[in-house]
């Protein structure tokens, strides 16, 4: 097979899966307008939210677990009050810029679903996907400009890397607090037991003293370890973040980089066209006055000859 049948080969490939896709997308598409007609824009759109109250919640198991120290206990308590306030004010950074964001980055919520099922369809690893996609974006929505569909394109980047870290840190937050509750439980029973040991001993206040300085010892040890990882967590998510504020920025600039480097060349075409007209004019300006030059000059000839006759 020659390279011209092997290309014409690839390139029926391309327009069959394209075929394919475009026939997906249509029936996709009815699907969702028939659900927007019946549900409404607003159910359609609806997710489930994450209350940055929820995270100040102490489990009940917890509240109810009877505790023979009052300090193990209130410390207890306290530990899931810090806990759920670090959490809760990185969850309200979160929601507060998701707020400044629209789901379908200000487009309808058709035409922002043919967009993000358009782009689906193409996996990650097919050559030249973006291409593709972009290509078969132009066809199914005409009335999208090129410079419109890439900037859709980094908002909806942009929106789902926030959604993700939402999600990262309520699943944080989840394991988190069931290993808190274990270690609280734990502690708790460790205290009862140690507790009824010490009645059976007649209560020897100093042994008292002496569990309870060892379990908050343990407890402080473990919240220390808490803290650390969540700093190494913090430090994590804030160098992703950075990392996609500079990646947008990057990009950001190209667009204008590219648009300055458009708008030059077109400057030049004009500039290259008008010396063209200029030198034609000039040249046929010469050529004119050649012209009336030698008819003049056979005019004179003619006038002479007429005398000597």
């Amino acid at each position: 097979m020659s390279d011209c049948d092997l290309i014409q080969e690839q390139v029926e490939y391309v327009k069959e899966q394209q075929k394919d896709i475009i026939e997906k997308l249509k029936c996709e598409i009815q699907a969702s307008e028939e659900s927007i007609s019946v549900t409404g824009t607003e159910e359609l759109l609806s997710s489930l939210e994450v209350s940055p109250s929820d995270l100040e919640q102490i489990p009940k198991q917890v509240l109810l677990l009877h505790c023979p120290y009052p300090d193990l206990k209130a410390s207890l308590l306290n530990e899931f009050q810090t806990f759920g306030n670090k959490y809760k004010f990185r969850l309200q950074n979160i929601n507060e810029r998701l707020k400044a964001l629209d789901s379908c980055c200000g487009w309808s919520v058709l035409d922002h679903f043919i967009f993000h099922t358009t782009i689906d369809q193409y996996p990650h690893d097919l050559k030249n996907r973006r291409t593709m996609y972009m290509d078969m974006l132009q066809r199914l929505l005409p009335h999208k400009s090129k410079q419109e569909l890439s900037d859709h394109e980094r908002s909806w980047d942009w929106y789902r890397f926030t959604v993700e870290q939402q999600k990262s840190l309520v699943q944080g937050w989840i394991r988190d607090k069931k290993d808190l509750q274990l270690k609280a439980v734990a502690t708790l029973d460790e205290a009862c037991m140690a507790y009824e040991e010490e009645i059976a001993l007649k209560n020897d206040r100093r042994r008292q003293q002496e569990i309870c300085a060892e379990l908050k010892d343990k407890l402080e040890h473990w919240r220390a370890q808490q803290e650390e990882m969540a700093r190494l967590e913090a430090a994590i998510a804030d160098r992703k973040q950075a990392e996609e504020e500079e990646k947008q920025k990057k990009e950001n600039l190209k667009c204008i980089q590219k648009r300055s480097l458009e708008k030059e060349k077109i400057k030049q075409y004009y500039t290259e066209k008008q010396m063209m007209r200029n030198e034609m004019e000039k040249r046929d300006q010469q050529r004119l006055e050649e012209l009336k030059k030698s008819m003049a000059e056979q005019a004179k000839k003619d006038r002479e000859s007429r005398g000597r006759i």
